[in-house]
């Protein structure tokens, strides 16, 4: 099996971050976090209930945090 290129490999490290919803620091593009998209409730006919994860698209925001938590201005 082959190494991944080395931007793929950044790539999925970033999103899987992100995913966690943990922040990214893209400098200079500035520090990054994933909008927060709760999981949905899905009734099945047959009785029951499953949670939907949340939707596969990421839509980022800028962190509000600085890189010792304290808030940004």
């Amino acid at each position: 099996m082959g190494q991944k290129p080395i931007d793929q490999a950044i790539g999925e490290w970033i999103i899987d971050k992100l995913r966690r919803h943990e922040e990214v620091d893209l400098t200079p593009l500035g520090r990054f976090r994933v909008k927060h998209q709760p999981q949905t409730r899905k009734d099945h006919p047959e009785g029951g209930w499953s949670l939907v994860p949340p939707k596969d698209e990421i839509e980022f925001v800028q962190s509000t945090k600085d890189d010792n938590g304290e808030p940004t201005s």
